[in-house]
């Protein structure tokens, strides 16, 4: 009686860790038309949940965070939109957007950071970069895991107290038909004009 106990526990707590394992392609597509990533967020004082993530080259993306909060952008401009004060803030033309999946701010990540090494996440063998340059991404310290042949970002540790927050991919999807609406502000939103990017971690309504 007792064993049948043991292995029904050991049953659901395998598929508990079959559900929070990575979901990631075995290889990258020739082509890439569009991109959906999904991250779990975690970390000290900060609200667990996951960070969406949408790209269709060359430049439309949005990341949706806890909180309503959305960074977005379309073939023009960048916003940071605020879905509880339907209010958006526009970013000022050419600013590379925070993205994990963005191959101009990954540009810009690897050129503020130096080069620790190599790892394994989830099966894929990464690049491992330690910012040195204060970014909108994060602040000196924060750790970078690069996977190359799909120029994404599979985690992220900012550092911190207790561990500091992460991001974690947990699953990666290419070439799905991504609607235009997932790239636009929602009818009726005020736009308030230009400020500097400020990461969605550190950033207040």
């Amino acid at each position: 009686m007792r064993s049948g106990v043991w292995l029904g526990a050991l049953a659901l707590l395998l598929a508990g860790m079959a559900a929070l394992a990575a979901v990631l392609p075995a290889a990258v597509p020739p082509r890439i038309t569009s991109m959906r990533c999904e991250y779990r967020l975690a970390g000290h004082r900060v609200a667990a949940g996951k960070v969406m993530v949408y790209y269709v080259p060359p430049d439309k993306y949005r990341i949706e965070y806890p909180g309503g909060i959305v960074f977005l952008r379309d073939e023009f401009a960048a916003y940071r939109y605020s879905k509880r004060l339907k209010t958006a803030i526009r970013f000022p033309p050419g600013e590379p957007l925070f993205a994990p999946v963005n191959p101009a701010f990954l540009d810009v990540v690897i050129k503020a950071s130096r080069k620790e090494g190599r790892e394994q996440i989830s099966g894929k063998m990464c690049d491992v970069y330690v910012l040195e340059k204060a970014l909108s991404y994060g602040k000196p310290g924060t750790k970078v895991w690069v996977w190359p042949q799909g120029r994404v970002v599979l985690k992220t540790n900012f550092g911190g107290p207790a561990g500091g927050v992460s991001y974690i991919l947990t699953k990666l999807k290419f070439n799905e038909q991504i609607p235009d609406s997932k790239f636009t502000l929602p009818v009726g939103t005020v736009v308030k004009g230009h400020t500097p990017p400020q990461h969605p971690r550190e950033s207040r309504n």
